[in-house]
């Protein structure tokens, strides 16, 4: 796994969310919150984000988004 630091993310439509944005990430972060309220969508954006050129990602993620 690579040494990514993420310092903010901007989400503007994704899912459920719609503009969100997340800053001050430090080295280890906690999502918290209500069920169904996006955590797992956030996570799947960010994995996106670092593996940007793993299929197996992409496709996962697209998956879960059909069933």
């Amino acid at each position: 796994m690579s040494n990514i630091h993420i310092n903010s993310i901007n989400i503007d439509t994704y899912r459920g969310i719609r503009k969100l944005k997340l800053e001050g990430f430090m080295r280890v972060n906690i999502l918290t919150g209500d069920d169904n309220c996006g955590k797992t969508s956030v996570l799947e954006l960010l994995n996106m984000l670092i593996n940007q050129t793993d299929v197996q990602v992409w496709q996962s993620v697209i998956w879960r988004s059909s069933c």
